[in-house]
């Protein structure tokens, strides 16, 4: 009874009826190393690997010196299933020293690569490369550990030599596809390229696909010409309709398009994502760029909507959120909105850059405003902070320099104005015209005129203060009763100046100062 029960597991076996053949084997008044190697292969068979192992473990007594070094593979490969790699290893070794197995070596260097031994793996791999049977794994595997590692020159060699390998097939797309990236990191977007097109016009139906678009999305990014990208998309989407990697592919195809400038299309894209996708974890961000699009687009009203609805979601995109929420506010004339956000900004104190972003807005509409003491506040608040870009300093102390002047605290305005002028920039072009025209408007004339012609010689590629500076100086000249002088400086400006508002009010002070001259003769006649 128990050889035929013995010999109906056999035949179960052979017949792939796992669960019967252990049931055969356990109906046996006792179990012999045979048995329990039956019923070992039987659950390592059903993928019950940890189950596996006692009847391994009995088999490998075995007299049979067959069966015993078969079974220690098997309770090494269980081993290996159930991730006690340490104790696979000493499996392995043990065979490894009775039999120069390739595939021993191979699942060896798995082992060694899994417990992190990475140059004892690559040594492993290395002797089993001709293999017939694991050379292309061997190889395959070295690819990656050079590839994870980032030596992307070797990685892509190894992948080469996969890829000619007529006997390769199995890891032909993943070859290809680790290639392209690799070739990406070394620079050669146009190998990388062929290698992703590759598998798109010949393994479109393959995992590879969905990462060889992404990786062409990547290369366009950096400058590559992908004319045939949006029907590589079509096509794996028609090859795929319910794959639930179309989202993230319309997803960085729109962002694509934001990043490419092509801001009317990325709008038109972000908006059919956000319908098609409502429950996608990329709303938010996709809500974003619809916003920013619109916005680079000129379309201020759809931007403004769209920043709207992701403006109480404290995110990613916060600090940008309500800086263009202030900016379209304050373009389209609603300056209490547009001091809503900033202040909304201010509060939640996201960063050093948004803090700034919302300091500055606020002191700008402040000034804009004519509120010269909230002005001044907001200034005094960015040069205290601790960040600031580059010229951060000056402007908030122009603007503060401005709102003196415009409040009347003349001293306090000429103070500022005086340190900003020391410099050679546009802050100090600016501040040396103001500090011309409060030496005019307390009739200090000589001095307001020395200060403009030191404006003019210094600071000759700031056109807009030299032309501003010339109207002022022919006004110092009527105010000296010096009209020859004052009529050629306003013509010159009216002939060189290319400043319309400098030019226009330069022909009105011309035409008053030639209105009054025959009145000034009469007067000069009658004397």
């Amino acid at each position: 009874t128990d050889r035929a029960n013995y010999h109906l597991a056999e035949i179960a076996m052979r017949e792939e009826q796992f669960e019967l053949a252990i049931g055969f084997y356990n109906r046996q008044t006792s179990l012999d190393h045979l048995s329990n190697y039956g019923i070992g292969y039987g659950l390592y068979n059903l993928e019950r690997y940890a189950e596996s192992i006692p009847f391994f473990t009995n088999a490998t007594r075995s007299s049979n010196q067959e069966v015993a070094l078969d079974a220690r593979v098997r309770l090494a490969d269980c081993f290996y299933a159930t991730k006690e790699y340490q104790e696979a290893l000493s499996q392995y070794e043990l065979v490894a020293s009775e039999t120069s197995s390739s595939y021993v070596i191979y699942q060896k260097g798995i082992v060694l690569r899994n417990l992190g031994r990475t140059e004892e793996s690559l040594a492993e791999f290395l002797k089993i490369f001709d293999s017939p049977r694991f050379g292309d794994q061997a190889v395959f595997q070295t690819g990656m550990i050079r590839f994870e590692a980032a030596n992307f020159d070797m990685a892509q060699e190894l992948f080469t030599r996969l890829i000619e390998d007529q006997n390769s097939n199995d890891f032909l797309v993943e070859a290809y596809l680790n290639r392209g990236i690799s070739f990406r990191n070394l620079g050669a977007l146009s190998d990388a390229k062929n290698d992703f097109v590759f598998i798109l016009e010949n393994h479109l139906a393959t995992e590879a696909t969905l990462n060889a678009i992404l990786g062409l999305q990547e290369l366009e990014q950096d400058g590559e010409e992908i004319p045939q990208l949006e029907q590589y998309i079509s096509a794996y989407k028609e090859a795929n309709p319910n794959s639930e990697s179309l989202e993230l592919i319309e997803f960085e195809a729109a962002k694509r398009l934001y990043f490419n400038f092509s801001y009317v299309r990325s709008s038109e894209s972000f908006d059919e994502f956000l319908s098609t996708y409502p429950e996608s974890t990329n709303v938010l961000e996709a809500t974003y760029y619809l916003a920013d699009s619109y916005y680079r687009a000129g379309l201020l009203d759809d931007a403004l909507i769209a920043f709207d609805k992701i403006r109480e979601v404290k995110n990613l995109f916060t600090g940008r959120v309500l800086t263009r929420i202030g900016e379209i506010n304050k373009v389209q004339g609603d300056s209490l909105k547009s001091l809503d956000a900033y202040k909304q900004l201010e509060a939640l104190d996201l960063s050093h850059k948004d803090t700034y972003n919302a300091l500055w807005g606020s002191m700008i509409l402040y000034f804009e405003m004519g509120d010269y003491s909230k002005a001044i506040e907001k200034a005094n608040q960015i040069i205290a902070s601790e960040w600031k870009p580059l010229n951060g300093d000056k402007e908030s102390i122009l603007i503060k320099a401005k709102s003196y002047f415009l409040s009347d605290e003349i001293e306090l305005s000429e103070e500022l104005f005086n340190a900003l002028s020391a410099g050679t920039d546009a802050f100090a072009a600016e501040s040396k015209y103001y500090l011309g025209l409060i030496k005019y408007q307390s009739a200090q004339y000589n001095d307001s005129l020395e200060i403009l012609f030191a404006l003019n010689a210094g600071f000759g590629s700031y056109q807009n203060w030299v032309d501003k500076s010339y109207l002022l100086i022919a006004k110092n000249y009527l105010a000296k009763e010096e009209l020859f002088q004052a009529k050629a400086t306003l013509r010159s400006i009216i002939q060189h100046s290319e400043n319309e508002g400098v030019k226009t009010e330069s022909r009105f002070l011309l035409n008053s100062i030639e209105n009054q001259e025959p009145k000034i003769d009469t007067l000069e006649n009658e004397r």
